[in-house]
């Protein structure tokens, strides 16, 4: 099993499409920008952007996956 540690943004459910749109394109760039790719890169990360549904279904995968995990140790009451 491999775990990756993420960073996201989530955004209020029922947030305007004009709005929403608005966030995800400043945080799209800011993400592109050159001096965040270089920390990036210097601290071995690598980033990969989802958003929307794509970014919706990697944090419930790996909630399923996690979830099974704490399952099979017994670790949810």
């Amino acid at each position: 099993m491999a775990i990756t540690i993420w960073w996201g943004l989530i955004a209020p459910r029922g947030l305007p499409a004009d709005r929403l749109d608005r966030l995800t394109t400043a945080f799209t760039e800011a993400a592109q920008h050159p001096a965040f790719a270089t920390l990036m890169r210097e601290q071995a990360a690598v980033m990969q952007i989802e958003t929307g549904e794509a970014f919706a279904r990697s944090i419930r995968a790996e909630y399923e996956a996690l979830g099974a995990v704490a399952r099979q140790l017994n670790l949810l009451q």
